[in-house]
């Protein structure tokens, strides 16, 4: 059985909630969590992509016991297989009631603090 949504978008604070980057022809999911309580790191969160006939998604299974610290993420599309969609402007985030949210694409050179 193939991983499903755990955690909706909403139910996760973030410093710069999740979108595309492109740089050239290159497409990244970024995407940056805030703090827990009283600054202390918080959960870092599994990721993982599914793929539809005209669209992929990215959604969260659930928290790791790994703190985070606030870091910037950045993760390959090309990596996990979804740029194709991405360059179609078909990429969404995909929470556990179904609720689809689109990502929106940006373009940026700057380079990434840490990648995943």
């Amino acid at each position: 059985m193939s991983p499903q949504p755990g955690v909706a978008l909403q139910d996760v604070v973030f410093e710069e909630a999740p979108y595309i980057v492109q740089r050239g022809s290159e497409f990244y999911l970024r995407y940056r969590l805030a703090a827990g309580p009283d600054d202390s790191p918080a959960y870092r969160m599994m990721v993982d992509t599914k793929k539809a006939a005209d669209r992929a998604y990215y959604f969260f299974i659930a928290p790791v016991s790994l703190p985070e610290q606030g870091h910037l993420i950045e993760r390959s599309l090309s990596a996990d297989g979804i740029a194709e969609f991405a360059a179609r402007g078909a990429v969404y985030w995909l929470n556990p009631d179904g609720a689809q949210t689109p990502l929106e694409i940006r373009q940026d050179s700057s380079s990434p603090h840490k990648r995943e």
